[in-house]
């Protein structure tokens, strides 16, 4: 049985009906795609661990559960990929976010919610009421600050092991703790590495510009990893034939990531306010319907484990105060944490 045919075995089981329900026609879909990366839900249900799984089926119930009008989501979620522009994987994102908005929100004191079809007309995700008055709710993904190291690496990685196969005959190792912007000084001195590393016969440790510390290994085909995960791909690959190697990427936790960085705070509030402005027509257009209670719900993909809780919340609060000096009135709520899910869930009990 193949990969993709064990993955829609698994989707189309019992215990996985909540995901089938909401995203089924897109896993079918994707797992019949034969071009691009395969989702990450295809590669759960091929090898599923199971408080993973359990965790993602009980999630969607509970929307299912808190949405009034739930036998629309799974129509609402088939349009939202279909419309506007943009990957259909950061619209899954943003299918996913709405989930999660609506198991917060509902912790928060949110209730009765109601699913909003997209139409020709500005509407909000959901309608809900909120301490006895009715409230607009408008789901927005806030993705994850772009790997310009991995990005860059592998791409280079693949442009010369195609022109060179048996050259890049060998498992290459990049070990990063960088996030997001990077030079053109780096991106240029990066890729002369990554031609290089045929000749590699030490690791080899160097600081980009910026003073990004990067790390190359280099590693014989036959030499069996010793991480998990490295083994998992190790294995995979190893799985059917390639004509050259492949490049793994490990990112981890250093004391940069540690320490405030304004910049970094800097630009997320910029993007938040970019998402929320862009949102505004939802709430405030010529013709749409005055609610007593405006909401945003930002779903903030976070960089790295380590996230000062008081920062959402200044950037919530900054930006209400300055949307409110114009006379927009909005609540900004920000949030990151998965939902918590009962331990007799993970369980499986």
């Amino acid at each position: 049985m193949s990969a993709s045919s064990q993955a829609l075995a698994a989707l189309a089981e019992p215990a996985n009906e909540p995901l089938n329900w909401l995203l089924g026609d897109f896993l079918r879909e994707q797992a019949e795609a034969a071009t691009g990366p395969r989702h990450f839900f295809l590669h759960l249900l091929e090898s599923p661990r199971g408080d993973v799984i359990r965790r993602w089926n009980w999630w969607i119930s509970e929307c299912r559960r808190l949405v009034i009008n739930s036998e629309i989501l799974p129509q609402k979620v088939r349009a939202d990929l279909k419309a506007g522009k943009g990957d259909v994987r950061s619209k899954v994102a943003g299918v996913i976010a709405e989930v999660f908005a609506v198991l917060h929100l509902s912790k928060l004191g949110y209730k009765n919610f109601y699913a909003v079809l997209p139409s020709d007309r500005s509407s909000p995700d959901f309608m809900a009421e909120f301490e006895g008055t009715p409230a607009r709710v408008e789901v927005k993904n806030l993705a994850e600050p772009e790997d310009w190291i991995t990005r860059v690496a592998v791409s280079r990685w693949e442009e010369r092991s195609r022109e060179h196969p048996r050259k890049y005959r060998f498992r290459a190792v990049l070990k990063h703790n960088s996030r997001g912007f990077v030079t053109e000084a780096a991106v240029k001195r990066l890729r002369t590495i990554v031609d290089q590393l045929s000749n590699l016969r030490e690791p080899f440790e160097e600081a980009l510009d910026g003073e990004i510390r990067v790390r190359f290994e280099k590693y014989d085909l036959a030499a069996e990893p010793e991480g998990f995960l490295e083994q998992k791909m190790h294995d995979q690959y190893r799985a059917k034939p390639h004509p050259s190697g492949y490049m793994t990427v490990i990112t981890g936790i250093g004391p940069d990531n540690l320490q405030f960085n304004l910049g970094e705070f800097q630009a997320l509030f910029l993007k938040a306010l970019r998402v929320i402005s862009a949102a505004t027509p939802k709430f405030f257009s010529k013709g749409v319907d005055r609610v007593p209670h405006n909401v945003i719900a930002l779903h903030w993909e976070v960089p790295d484990p380590f996230v000062d809780s008081d920062v959402p919340d200044i950037i919530g609060k900054e930006i209400e105060a300055l949307l409110s000096n114009f006379g927009i009135q909005l609540k900004i709520v920000m949030f990151w944490q998965e939902p918590q899910v009962p331990l007799s869930v993970l369980r499986g009990s």
